[in-house]
This record gives structure tokens, C-alpha cells and sequence, in this order.
């Protein structure tokens, strides 16, 4: 009975962003077992993720979330047909199914899964302190459905492959208070190309993503339910990329192109974020809907592409005890666009005021990614692999502009209070001068907190 057992430990931490109105940072570390028997494979995990994100727009919008994740699968390979159960604490579980040649010349791949996910808490901070509304905290849970197909042939030194997935959510009214509830679905379908001539292998390929999605919040007393949240968005995303390898070399070019918006609704109910309705029972809930009411709409188009390309190269120095270091450099270009309507609407006793703002934001940066890494290794009964990296973000230039139009002024006829009535009254007022969500962050701060790093140990026997 053939036996092989493999072990990794693998710790990282991603350090983007670290400025007054924008941070994102992740860390995580995970240790993973897997041991083969013959045509068996059994294989288990923990890893520990923690996430926090924040971004400034009238509102502080906080995001963090912290996983502790378990799994274990095993896997059966056979000589036409392999089939595999993967289970994790999240919950979810996985049953992937494969039938192929045994020369490799052809493989059918599906792959369906379910589970529940925990996306984290998300925190809404007004910029004015004395809101009657400051603070909102839900917290988000995604109930979704995956599903895969993949097929793959190879002729001679060519291959070529098509895969679809598909990624559904449900939308479940959990026992909380707070919550956020989506519904999501995601089609996605990829093809690739690849040819080996000699020591070189050249590979292409094409990926299209069509997304639409709907993020609700939801205040739930006893048995009422309000939505103080209402965000619809559409995205389409387009990727090319190419690679060609001739060990140790490995360059790749890669171009993305994303579209999508957030579309109001005008009726009633269905504003984008209504925070008096998420305030609780309290006389102060009982006023504020009599005297004073404000919301939020905000219509988006936004539009980017970036390319980015480059290469890595790995040395290895020694045989039963070897040093290998890599350097990995990438350059890039990114460029978006973002077409913004929002319109703040309040409403004090039965008078109604309406401030809308119609602005746009160009971003365009350049720079490239540097990653210097080291590997330790030893051969023998036991490989043993200890490896360490570091990537290090270089921006070039930001350019970044934010265009107003003169006629940013708004008003609509007056709608009345709950009370009713006549007597109604409408005050128009011009948008702000203030240019919210400017991006301060200057080329040496992008540096400074653009950075991501990783200690990995391997062990295998």
C-alpha cells in the first residue's frame, strides 16, 4: 500500500490602505493536513481569517469579520471516474464528480456546494454626531448555492477547456435584530487555451462574469420587519490574460474591464438607506418619524479597466539543502470612472426639503507590484520547506479628479409627514459645496501602506 502524508502552515497578512477615511487590511493563518492511501485521499484544515475595511462617505461605512474555519474531504480516484465530499463548519459541504481518460485526453468536471457564510458586521457611522441617527450595525449572513461544469481535452501538445459556474443566494430573515439580507446571482463562463513547445508553454484564456444582486437591511421587532436598506447593483466583468513559462521564468499579462451600477428607486420604502426607520422603540422613534424623517438615494454608474503584466524568476542553489530565492515584478495601470446622483431628502413636521448632489470621480494610477521571497529546503525521508515573502505595492503616479456640475440645484413638489394634510411646504436648497469621499492619499502613503507579506512552513513524506 502506497502512502503519502503532507502538511502546511502558512500565516499572511494584506495591508492596503491606512488613511483617515479609507483602511483595508486582512490577515489570516491556516494549517492543512493531507494524507493519500493508494486511490484514497483524505485531507483536513483550520484557518483563522480576520478582516477590516472602512470607507468615508457622509456616513463611515465599517466592515469587519473575523472566521474560524474547519474542514475536512476525502476523495476517491478510480480509473475512469474520481468523486470527492468536502465539509466545513461554516456550514457547508461540497460533492465534486470527474470522469476522464486515462491518458489524460479528455475530463468532465462538476462541482455543486451549500452552506451558509458569514460575511461580517458592517457599521454605519453619521458624520454629524448629533443625528438622530448615528450609528446602524447589521450583520450579514449569505445562504448560497454553487455549481460548476468543466470540460478539458487535449490533442498532442495542445489543450483547451470550457467551465460555467454559477453562484445563487437565498434570501433568509435570520432571529437578529439587525441584519443584512442579499440576494445574489453570478453567472460566470471561461475559456482557455494552452500549447507546449519544447521546454515552453504558452497559455490564454477568457473569463466573463455577469452579476446581479440586491443587499436589503432589515430591522426585525417581534413581528414587524422595516428596511432601512435598499441596494441594487448590476456588474459585468471581462478578463484576458496570457502567460508563457520556460522554467524558472514566468511572465503573464493580464487586462480586466468592470462595469456596473446602483439604480434608485423612487417609490416609496425603497430608499437606498432610510436610517430612521432602524432606530428602536423608544418615544425618540415615535418623534422622529412624526417631526423628522431623512433619506438617502444614490444612483452610480461606474466604469474601469486595468492592465497589468510582468514576470518572476526563481534560483535554486544547493541539492539536499537548497536556498531558492524568487523575485516577482509586475506592472500596472488602472483607470475608472464613477457617475454619481445622490439625493438627500428630509422631511421636518409637513414641510419637505430635497439636496441633491450629481458629481463625478476619475481615478488613474500607475505603478508596479515588487515580491522578494526566500525558500529553505531540505530532501530526504522528509522535505521540509520553509518559505517567506514579502510584496510591496510602488505607485508611479494618482491622479484623481472630482467634476460638479454647475447645476447641481434640485428641488421636488412637498410631500407631507405621516400626519397629512394641507399645508404642505417645499424648500429647495442647493447641494453642498462639500467635495465628500476626496481621495487625500498621495503616492508616498500608498506605498507606505501597500504592502502584503506571508511565512509559510511545508512538510511532506
Amino acid at each position: 500500500m502506497a502512502a503519502s502524508n503532507a502538511g502546511l502552515a502558512n500565516c499572511g497578512g494584506l495591508f492596503f490602505l491606512h488613511t483617515d477615511d479609507k483602511h483595508l487590511a486582512v490577515k489570516q493563518c491556516s494549517v492543512t493536513d493531507s494524507l493519500g492511501l493508494d486511490n484514497i485521499g483524505v485531507y483536513g484544515g483550520y484557518r483563522h481569517i480576520a478582516v477590516r475595511g472602512r470607507y468615508s462617505e457622509n456616513w463611515d461605512l465599517i466592515g469587519t469579520n473575523k472566521l474560524d474555519i474547519a474542514n475536512v474531504g476525502v476523495e476517491g480516484r478510480f480509473k475512469y471516474i474520481s468523486l470527492g465530499v468536502d465539509v466545513s463548519n461554516l456550514p457547508y459541504v461540497f460533492s465534486s464528480l470527474s470522469i476522464y481518460r486515462p491518458d489524460s485526453l479528455f475530463r468532465l468536471s462538476t462541482r455543486i456546494g451549500r452552506g451558509t457564510l458569514d460575511i461580517g458586521e458592517i457599521r454605519w457611522f453619521s458624520e454629524f454626531e448629533d443625528d438622530i441617527v448615528h450609528e446602524l450595525a447589521a450583520e450579514w449572513e449569505s445562504h448560497f448555492l454553487y455549481r460548476e461544469v468543466s470540460a478539458e481535452a487535449r490533442f498532442g501538445r495542445q489543450r483547451v477547456g470550457v467551465s460555467g459556474k454559477i453562484l445563487q443566494t437565498s434570501p433568509e430573515n435570520p432571529e437578529k435584530e439587525y441584519y443584512i439580507r442579499d440576494s445574489i446571482d453570478i453567472v460566470a463562463i471561461g475559456f482557455n487555451y494552452g500549447i507546449s513547445i519544447g521546454k515552453n508553454d504558452f497559455a490564454a484564456g477568457y473569463t466573463f462574469a455577469d452579476a446581479d444582486a440586491t443587499l436589503y437591511g432589515i430591522l426585525h421587532k417581534e413581528t414587524s420587519y422595516k428596511r432601512f436598506l435598499y441596494l441594487p447593483i448590476e456588474a459585468h466583468l471581462h478578463h484576458i490574460y496570457a502567460s508563457w513559462n520556460r522554467k524558472p521564468l514566468h511572465t503573464d499579462l493580464h487586462f480586466v474591464h468592470l462595469s456596473g451600477s446602483t439604480e434608485k428607486n423612487p417609490d416609496r420604502f425603497y430608499e437606498t438607506l432610510a436610517p430612521n426607520r432602524a432606530l428602536p422603540t423608544s418615544i425618540l422613534k415615535a418623534l422622529s418619524f412624526t417631526f423628522l424623517q431623512k433619506q438617502f438615494r444614490v444612483d452610480t454608474d461606474i466604469d474601469t479597466y486595468g492592465i497589468i503584466g510582468g514576470g518572476s524568476y526563481k534560483w535554486v542553489f544547493g541539492n539536499k539543502y537548497a536556498i531558492a530565492p524568487h523575485v516577482d515584478l509586475h506592472g500596472f495601470y488602472a483607470a475608472g470612472e464613477a457617475d454619481i446622483h445622490k439625493k438627500i431628502e428630509t422631511t421636518i413636521l409637513f414641510s419637505y426639503r430635497s439636496e441633491t448632489e450629481h458629481f463625478t470621480r476619475n481615478l488613474n494610477i500607475a505603478g508596479s507590484l515588487l515580491s522578494l521571497g526566500m525558500e529553505l529546503r531540505r530532501r530526504g525521508s522528509a522535505n521540509i520547506a520553509l518559505e517567506y515573502g514579502v510584496t510591496q505595492l510602488i505607485p508611479f503616479f494618482v491622479n484623481y479628479r472630482e467634476t460638479w456640475p454647475s447645476d447641481v440645484a434640485e428641488g421636488e413638489p412637498g410631500q407631507g409627514g405621516q400626519g397629512g394634510g394641507s399645508g404642505q411646504s417645499t424648500n429647495e436648497e442647493p447641494a453642498s459645496d462639500k467635495r465628500s469621499g476626496d481621495l487625500e492619499t498621495q503616492s508616498w502613503e500608498l506605498f507606505r501602506n501597500g504592502f502584503a507579506t506571508h511565512l509559510g512552513l511545508s512538510i511532506r513524506f
